[in-house]
């Protein structure tokens, strides 16, 4: 399904945001006028764990072909840290060097059984190459660690929701939503994405009004958001209340204009009319 996919691509950004937060404040004197960590000028002088936080800038960032080199340093210094071939396993998975990125993060485990985060990667890993089962085995293995902090379980809730939804089972999803939803306050980042997946399952279960619910919160937090917008004035359309299909409707067609949520609108208008 086309929604589900693409709540996993938030996921996967989601996760990087999400797990980066403090772990730059180390690696003194490298930071370059960018804002990010400059290079060092002889790698083989820093410390593993700088040229770690370094890579994590760049991922952050958006460079992930920039962090390969120098996580593939830092394990070279470092081959027992699992949390370096994670995050080098997170970069190939990044830049769809998938086989690569499979292989590190398995040394992530084999170094680090208990790295949840690693577990949530390969499952999304597993997403990608289109094994369904696989992927739901590792979210559920990840969401058994007792001491994985709670919003990281809402991140492996979203992703367990959209796979289930993938899979047929909308009751599977909304269970795991609704708990990723109560989760997270509206200051996260998993907000949005939680909550707009959270309304299409419910609308999908036929629970219109809650699925309403849930994308209004997601327009209440910010009046710009596409996706919610498209979802009420298809729903709306749905409920052949007219005024307030196009008035969401319209709202697509304003902000993304060019877009295929622009165009889907522009669709459902024209059929309104």
């Amino acid at each position: 399904m086309h929604y589900s996919r693409h709540a996993l691509c938030w996921t996967v950004f989601l996760c990087v945001s999400a797990i980066t937060i403090g772990t730059a404040s180390a690696a003194g004197g490298m930071l370059g006028p960018a804002g990010l960590l400059a290079p060092p000028q002889n790698p083989d002088d820093v410390d593993p764990r700088d040229l770690q936080m370094l890579a994590i800038l760049y991922i952050e960032d958006n460079q992930p072909y920039e962090a390969i080199p120098l996580l593939e340093r830092s394990v070279d210094l470092y081959p027992e840290n699992g949390e370096t071939y994670m995050w080098l396993g997170v970069a190939e998975f990044l830049t769809h060097q998938f086989g690569k990125a499979e292989e590190s993060l398995m040394k992530a485990l084999s170094r680090n059984p208990g790295l949840s985060e690693a577990r949530n990667y390969l499952g999304l890993l597993r997403y990608t190459e289109g094994d369904l089962d696989g992927a739901l085995r590792e979210f559920l293995t990840a969401l058994r660690d007792p001491v994985y902090p709670p919003v990281s379980k809402a991140r492996v809730r979203l992703n367990l929701g959209n796979v289930y939804l993938e899979v047929g089972n909308p009751t599977a999803a909304l269970e795991h939503l609704s708990t990723a939803a109560a989760a997270v306050a509206d200051t996260d980042q998993l907000y949005v994405p939680v909550h707009i997946q959270l309304g299409k399952v419910l609308r999908e279960l036929d629970r219109i009004q809650e699925a309403i619910a849930a994308f209004i919160k997601v327009v209440e937090l910010d009046e710009l958001n596409v996706e919610a917008h498209l979802e009420l004035g298809l729903t709306y359309r749905d409920l052949s209340q007219v005024p307030a299909a196009r008035r969401h409707l319209g709202k697509v067609v304003e902000l993304a204009p060019g877009t295929e949520a622009s165009e889907r609108a522009q669709a459902a208008l024209s059929r309104l009319q």
